[in-house]
């Protein structure tokens, strides 16, 4: 249970609040690896 309700509480906050500069680009990065080879 508590760790069902750590899950839901990161899941709030990565959503709610600003990500760090850091974070976008190495979203970006990952997003864009898997459509490239998505796409191959």
């Amino acid at each position: 249970m508590g760790t069902l309700f750590l899950l839901l509480m990161g899941a709030f906050i990565g959503w709610n609040f600003p990500q760090p500069w850091w974070a976008k680009v190495m979203q970006e990065k990952i997003s864009g690896a898997i459509k490239n080879a998505l796409r191959d």
